[in-house]
């Protein structure tokens, strides 16, 4: 029996990222729900409690206090770590919300920082903090990029054995952060290792073999690494006349997507089991006029649904098939996939058609516990070509969720108190303002969408960009995401205007988008970045209709954070050429972290 840590998920976004990095350490993670039996978590050599997008200070959780009295050594991140004081006889306040990185100072000896420097970069998302800490030793306080001291934002209690971090290690943002877990899961809890890739391949096999043997399994495959690694595996693990494998042109893909995705299923050995379907028209007409994110999704979603299932009426197959999916974990997350997590964006493998069947038990997934670097890890051992493994992710529903649309409608009275808070925050070198478009984000775990913030500079620094665009999420109320506009040296005013998916719109993206993706090659970037959306925002600029082409290249493993990636200005330049030659458009580029922004916008 192998050593295991749990994880007690409140709905933190990063509740699995805790188990990967555990994972990652050579040791076995569950998630378990805050409410699971106490007894049964003895069982456990460790306990580590998760973030949340409840406030600590308000008592939303009616947590069972036995958790902290097991005898288990217990390690808490931000909520949990005022969980933990809290027991502990501490006292929690809000204290307004803080993002972003900080340093870590060390203030005592503790095992759990055994071989890290005095000082740490850490990573925050809270809104709460601990202001005593009752009987816990303070081992850490940290200071924010402004100088601003908080205390007690590490302790420990070590006769139990009790240790909690107001900011967040398992994110990369926190350079050490998984040296911290390690010393937490193998010194501390002494667990041994034992998690490695063929564990994971082993536990996918037992489940497909359990739940899937004998069953019709029908999958839509799009040709990105999550479906195509999905795929291999069923190809794998299943009777291959069990299989039929579906490619779907919505006419939402990339150029040249499908005929890519067909070569690669014909080196895979699968192409026997695969149909090609072209259903842009379908999508596109169910598409028109509609504007609102969550609404796209979920009629891109119910439409892929609708068309498996004609395809299987059509051709007079058992009609009880299961659906297979390449969902990993942050799409079932950022839906609220967990009982406490708060709905960042529905993903169109989560629309209410997909959970009817989920409930029913007539989906598969097996790689839903997944994070992409372990996909990739899994895709690699399974002799899945490099060349596929290393492509960009690209999003279930295609361009459809890069295409951004709006009604022309903006509420004025929230916009412009958006603009004054701008208007507050000292500029220095740079032009500040705001366009009338909203973008999906998470801030302490919580679904934001608010406004986007625009900067310009006469210098083309986006290094320097990204420091003020981190002052912007600090100080300015309403804002999300950050823009920095290439090539103007004066902000025009942008006023909304009515724009939806239609074949222009999209084939005018479809070529920036290819264009961008040439010159990653061209620079030879391609593979220093994890991934680049090429995203396209409807606006009037002097009175006159112009699309705002947004690159959004980020570094990350996971994609539960991410950081921007800094394109040359010959590149920005290049491709500003480029859409000059298709019109009177603009580029920008996206300072965004995550959070307080996702990768993607809608």
């Amino acid at each position: 029996m192998p050593d295991k840590i749990a994880v007690i998920d409140f709905g933190g976004q990063y509740a699995h990222l805790i188990a990967t990095k555990v994972r990652e350490a050579g040791v076995y993670a569950e998630i378990l729900e805050p409410d699971h039996d106490v007894e049964l978590l003895r069982s456990y050599k460790g306990l580590i409690l998760s973030g949340s997008p409840a406030l600590s200070s308000q008592d939303e959780f009616a947590m069972n206090g036995d958790i902290f009295t097991g005898g288990v050594p217990i390690l808490g991140f931000c909520f949990g770590h005022q969980e933990i004081a809290k027991f502990h006889g501490g006292k929690i306040e809000h204290k307004g919300q803080e993002y972003g990185r900080s340093v870590l100072r060390i203030t005592a000896e503790s095992p759990l920082f055994e071989g890290l420097s005095k000082e740490e970069t850490v990573w925050m998302s809270h809104g709460d903090a601990v202001v005593s800490p009752g009987d816990m030793e303070e081992i850490g306080v940290s200071v924010s990029p402004d100088g601003k001291i908080q205390r007690y934002s590490a302790l420990q209690h070590m006769p139990l054995k009790h240790f909690g971090l107001q900011f967040h290690p398992e994110v990369d943002d926190t350079p050490n952060g998984k040296k911290m877990i390690e010393n937490f899961v193998l010194k501390i809890c002494s667990c041994r290792k034992s998690w490695t890739q063929k564990t994971i391949l082993d536990t996918i096999e037992n489940s497909l073999g359990k739940n899937t043997l004998h069953k019709k399994v029908v999958m839509l495959v799009s040709g990105g690494v999550d479906s195509t690694v999905a795929a291999v595996l069923l190809g794998k693990f299943l009777p291959s006349e069990n299989l039929h494998f579906i490619h779907i042109d919505t006419g939402l893909m990339r150029e040249n997507e499908s005929a890519e995705v067909i070569s690669l299923f014909e080196r895979q050995g699968l192409l026997n089991s695969m149909e090609f379907i072209d259903a842009s028209r379908k999508f596109l007409s169910k598409l028109e006029g509609i504007s609102d994110p969550e609404e796209k999704r979920k009629i891109i979603g119910d439409t892929f649904v609708e068309v498996s299932q004609d395809l299987i009426e059509n051709s007079s197959e058992d009609e009880s098939f299961v659906l297979g999916q390449g969902t990993i974990y942050p799409d079932r997350i950022e839906t609220g996939g967990s009982k406490h997590a708060n709905r960042i964006k529905t993903h169109h493998n989560r629309v209410p058609l997909i959970e009817e069947m989920i409930k029913e038990g007539r989906v598969v997934e097996p790689i839903k516990d997944l994070y992409k670097k372990e996909v990739r890890d899994l895709g690699s051992n399974l002799g899945i070509p490099s060349e596929f493994l290393k492509r960009h992710p690209f999003p279930g529903p295609g361009l459809g969720v890069r295409c951004v649309c709006s009604d022309g409608l903006v509420e004025n009275n929230e916009f412009e108190k958006v603009k004054k808070s701008l208007a507050t925050i000292h500029r220095g070198a740079f032009k500040l303002g705001a366009i009338p478009i909203k973008s999906v984000g998470v801030k302490g775990d919580l679904r934001s969408y608010e406004f986007t913030a625009t900067v310009c500079s006469e210098k083309y620094d986006l290094s320097e960009g990204s420091i003020f665009a981190n002052v912007v999420f600090r100080f300015a109320k309403g804002v999300n995401r950050v823009l920095w506009m290439f090539g103007l040296k004066e902000l025009p005013e942008f006023k909304p205007r009515r724009a939806y998916i239609t074949p222009d719109r999209l084939q005018l993206l479809r070529k920036a988008d290819k264009k961008a993706n040439d010159l990653l090659l061209k620079h030879r970037v391609y593979e220093e970045i994890w991934q680049m959306p090429v995203i396209m925002l409807p606006v009037k600029v002097n009175g006159l209709d112009a699309e705002i082409i947004v690159l959004r290249p980020v570094r990350s493993e996971r994609g539960m954070t991410a950081r921007p990636y800094f394109l040359s200005e010959n590149f920005m330049r290049e491709m500003d050429v480029s859409l000059k030659e298709t019109g009177s458009h603009l580029l920008a580029f996206d300072l965004s972290s995550k959070p307080p922004a996702t990768i993607e916008w809608e």
